[in-house]
């Protein structure tokens, strides 16, 4: 990822990101560099469907494509940017010029369209038109789209845009609000942001985890104590009243707790229908698959209607392109700060490694990982081989291919736990199981064989 760098170094004049596709290597190896050179931030792709895959994960300005490509088409490119993303302008460059294919590159939604050969001057002139037309849009937009809505969210891809709109929205709206998304992706980081931003920011913001292996347990925690042992237990719900009460991990709750909190909730419907406070807003959380439990019986289908008035999807990390840099960065400088050392750089080699992993645990796997090299590091730099050994390559052993898949589970485990720094509680969220199947796993993988 040098080009980065490049672009940095060389030029400060342009801030835009191009998309450069085209299925002759050495030509995007050309456009790649010469478009860095003058200062632009270039992503490439070799056909149409590596290019949907980099507009989905990256912020992208323009986007700079060849006609003739195996499969879809340049022009079938064009549509496709023209309309699924609202901002991004297209440049057609192709070796079989017609009049006809010019008019319906145009008509598709190209915005120029140029013949082979052709010099570096009509490239950069046609590129620097469409950039102005993108900065005056910027110079216009909403600045809430440019950055988090608060200092806790990171993140400029597209997902997160989105994800920018619809904290806004919520926090306009006085509905439930449900929460999905995988473990890891910042569930109650966004309830939290919404709360801030809704008009019962003053009042408190309560959470409260819903996995407890006892009913009486949750139960008590919600509504007080049912036979009035203490007259300061008051629960939960009332402790939140005229705030926000966070249910983490809702659908792990009983039938019976379900069936409770689905009874209160309608019973304050109307409350919280005419603005009233006297009752807190609900978030509800989870990671699980809503859909398959309504079909096994195990989840509330009125309890989901009661919650989930107002939806948020979180996206994965792995789906987010740039932000991972932006994340490492900045949980870098966190820890850094915490623990009183100096800020360390990441290499562009381990940052490319960082990219390419799928962080089955997401932002919470991310911030682990970087908060073990923060405090690990004696070096400015952060490397490859700074890395844990899950993230690095290794040659396969030749006794691999003939180790069961106990054996394999048993060192994925081990070495997570390791990347969490012995955190058990991290180390389950990151495997998807919860903490009393973790310990069991652990007994067995520890005991004298």
């Amino acid at each position: 990822m040098a080009r980065r760098k490049k672009r940095d170094t060389v030029s400060s004049q342009h801030r835009e990101t191009i998309l450069v596709v085209d299925d002759s290597v050495d030509t995007v190896e050309v456009l790649r560099r010469n478009l860095e050179l003058h200062g632009y931030s270039v992503l490439c792709a070799h056909d149409c469907s590596q290019a949907m895959d980099v507009l989905e994960a990256s912020s992208i300005d323009l986007v700079l494509t060849d006609l003739r490509m195996p499969g879809a088409s340049g022009l079938d490119l064009v549509r496709h940017v023209r309309d699924n993303f609202r901002d991004i302008e297209v440049l057609m460059i192709t070796g079989y010029p017609s009049i006809e294919t010019a008019i319906k590159a145009v008509r598709h939604g190209a915005v120029n369209y140029l013949p082979k050969p052709f010099t570096d001057d009509e490239l950069y002139g046609a590129i620097e038109e469409a950039a102005a037309r993108i900065r005056a849009r910027k110079s216009q937009r909403d600045p809430r789209l440019r950055k988090s809505p608060l200092p806790g969210l990171v993140g400029r891809s597209p997902p997160m845009v989105r994800l920018y709109d619809l904290v806004d929205r919520a926090a306009r709206t006085k509905a439930n609000l449900l929460l999905r998304g995988e473990v890891g992706t910042g569930k109650e980081l966004i309830a939290r942001a919404i709360h801030l931003q809704s008009d019962r920011a003053d009042g408190p913001f309560v959470t409260v985890h819903c996995g407890s292996p006892l009913d009486e347990t949750l139960e008590r925690e919600l509504f007080g104590e049912t036979k009035a042992r203490s007259k300061e237990a008051h629960g939960l719900i009332r402790a939140a009243r005229g705030g926000s009460l966070y249910l983490d991990d809702f659908t792990s709750a009983s039938l019976d707790n379900q069936e409770h909190l689905a009874g209160f909730l309608e019973k304050t419907a109307h409350a919280k229908g005419r603005g009233s406070k006297t009752v807190p807003r609900f978030f509800a959380a989870t990671d699980r698959d809503i859909e398959t439990l309504l079909e096994a019986g195990s989840l509330r289908s009125r309890l989901v209607h009661h919650l989930g008035a107002f939806e948020i999807e979180m996206p994965p990390l792995r789906d987010r392109g740039e932000d991972i840099f932006l994340l490492a960065r900045h949980f870098a400088e966190a820890f850094s700060k915490e623990i009183g050392v100096s800020v360390p750089s990441f290499s562009e080699r381990a940052l490319d490694v960082l990219r390419s992993h799928t962080w089955p645990g997401n932002v919470a796997e991310l911030a682990a990982t970087v908060r073990r090299l923060v405090a690990m590091s004696n070096d400015s730099t952060i490397d490859v081989p700074d890395l844990p050994s899950l993230l690095r390559f290794h040659i396969d052993r030749a006794t691999k291919a003939n180790r069961s898949l106990e054996e394999i589970e048993n060192e994925h485990i081990m070495r997570v736990l390791q990347a969490s720094e012995g955190n058990m509680s991290r180390t389950a969220e990151i495997l998807g199981i919860d903490r009393k199947t973790l310990r069991t796993k652990l007994k067995r993988i520890r005991a004298p064989q």
